[in-house]
């Protein structure tokens, strides 16, 4: 629920942020369907906040965002 309530906030797809893990979509929604481990929660954390800062730094530089 964690993973899913930040990617809505930060307006990510489950495709982007399955990209950032290296990860095919449809494997990226098998983890979602069950328990994350650690680990796994843990990368998806990193790369949503890795997600989060590219696009404060597009926002920044004048370039458009998810958001605009």
């Amino acid at each position: 629920a964690v993973i899913k309530k930040l990617r809505e906030k930060y307006h990510l797809t489950q495709a982007e942020l399955a990209e950032k893990l290296n990860v095919s979509e449809p494997t990226f929604n098998r983890w979602l369907r069950k328990e994350l481990s650690e680990d796994l929660k843990q990368k998806a954390l990193a790369a949503i906040e890795q997600i989060r800062e590219e696009h404060e730094a597009e926002q920044g530089s004048g370039k458009k965002t998810l958001q605009s």
